[in-house]
């Protein structure tokens, strides 16, 4: 949905997933990579394993983004290239902190950045468990229009959001 708006003018900027050819009318500035894992209750059967494959996840119950947000559609395509039926989804949410609530309190799965992961962790105690077939780095970045004004707010948003990945250690590559 943020492309659209960006493309119709609606949004200056937007930080979002960047992809290897993006639209011909829109500059995309990369900012940093951010990896994608399962996450589970610290109490999961799955959580003290050192090695889970994507058929030992095949009959767990999963708590996921809406459908047609990219990391679902990643999951899903996964668990089909490895000859396995669809994740059997339980909760549909685009709302991170239900999803990792319930994850913490359940036996369900979720998919997300190990990024955001590592942050709610202490709080709602759960664990990133590394799949090697679920194994994705979502490029993260912003982009605006090639030919269209960009305020000095905007380029100095820009700036900002730079300086902040460099300081954080989550330098671009």
């Amino acid at each position: 949905t943020l492309l659209p708006a960006l493309l119709d003018g609606e949004l200056d900027l937007a930080v979002l997933a960047i992809t290897a050819s993006p639209h011909e009318n829109v500059i995309q500035e990369h900012l940093f990579d951010d990896e994608f894992v399962v996450i589970a209750s610290h109490r999961h059967r799955l959580a003290g394993r050192k090695r889970v494959t994507i058929a030992d996840l095949a009959q767990e119950r999963w708590v996921l983004s809406v459908p047609r947000a990219l990391a679902s559609q990643t999951l899903f395509r996964a668990f089909e290239a490895g000859g396995l039926p669809p994740p059997r989804v339980v909760v549909s949410t685009p709302s991170l902190p239900l999803r990792d609530n319930l994850v913490s309190a359940t036996d369900l799965l979720g998919y997300g950045s190990s990024r955001l992961a590592r942050i709610a962790a202490p709080h709602a105690r759960f664990v990133e468990i590394r799949v090697k077939e679920l194994e994705w780095i979502r490029r993260v970045g912003v982009a605006y229009r090639r030919d269209a004004y960009l305020s000095p707010v905007a380029r100095r948003f820009i700036e900002l959001l730079k300086s902040t990945v460099r300081e954080t250690g989550n330098v671009t590559k």
